[in-house]
């Protein structure tokens, strides 16, 4: 999931992780922080977050960051259908 530094609030990043609480499975979920400098920082975040890659997944959090952060492959490391990892 790619993340633009210049627009994320703590209250953002908390609403995020309760959005992944609420659809839990087996991918794993990395973070793609993009600074406006270009410098980019990349998190894999806990097994507590894994989440099962479904659509409604993808827009809940694009509509909350409300731009496109959830990329269209999978990671192709868990089922297959894996939308927040690279």
């Amino acid at each position: 999931m790619n993340l633009d530094l210049s627009r994320i609030q703590r209250e953002t990043l908390l609403r995020l992780r309760d959005i992944m609480v609420s659809h839990p499975g087996a991918c794993p979920a990395i973070l793609r922080l993009n600074s406006p400098d270009h410098t980019q920082i990349i998190i894999s975040l806990s097994d507590q977050l894994k989440v099962k890659a479904e659509s409604k997944l993808k827009r809940d959090i694009n509509a909350l960051l409300g731009y496109p952060a959830v990329p269209e492959h999978g990671c192709g490391r868990c089922c297959g259908n894996c939308l927040l990892s690279i």
